[in-house]
């Protein structure tokens, strides 16, 4: 059965008091021969699909935008925890991730920056706003627990600390230097101060 409104102002209009099913043994098919724009407005809108979905731009100048104005809670739930070993992949040329309070990256395994990146690649951790503080910290105590930074650099500056301020100072502390066990141990072939 096919019906076609061929008139240069010709519609289609189709209303249903309850639902409107629309089924297909071999599938349903929206804007088949041509590409024209479709416009959906709904209260809600639930997609299930029983194999995989696939959204797709092929122009070049196109993308894909989904925005929320929602202003308390769960504005945007990505959910893809179904096992440990289900992944997320995201490639860009390019990402940007910006967060209007805390970004929080949290991983049951860790969490790796730069693991497979290209050897030649530097990362940065920068905190670029006027009296900003970073802080790297190892909390929750323990005996076994540690901050460890390594490099594995064989030039002299492996491990370069240094400030860049014209009157910043370098401060360690081992706890407060009263306790036993406030120790400051370098273990160096050469050490200069």
């Amino acid at each position: 059965i096919r019906i076609n409104a061929s008139g240069a102002g010709g519609g289609i209009d189709v209303d249903a008091l309850g639902v409107l099913a629309l089924d297909g043994a071999g599938g349903i098919d929206i804007g088949k021969t041509s590409d024209f724009a479709i416009d959906v407005d709904a209260s809600t809108l639930d997609i299930d699909a029983s194999d995989v979905v696939t959204i797709n731009t092929a122009g070049t100048a196109s993308h894909i935008v989904i925005a929320t104005a929602h202003t308390d809670g769960d504005a945007f739930h990505l959910s893809a925890n179904a096992a440990a070993g289900s992944i997320v992949d995201i490639d860009a040329g390019i990402l940007d991730v910006d967060a209007e309070g805390v970004l929080a990256l949290d991983g049951a395994g860790g969490i790796d920056i730069g693991k497979t990146s290209d050897a030649s690649a530097s990362s940065n951790l920068t905190a670029t706003a006027a009296d900003a503080v970073l802080t790297v910290a190892a909390v929750g105590g323990g005996a076994s627990q540690q901050l460890v930074l390594n490099s594995a650099g064989t030039g002299a500056a492996a491990i370069n600390i240094a400030t860049t301020g014209a009157t910043g100072g370098i401060t360690i502390s081992a706890n407060d230097g009263l306790e036993a066990a406030d120790d400051f141990i370098v273990q160096a072939h050469n050490f200069k101060v």
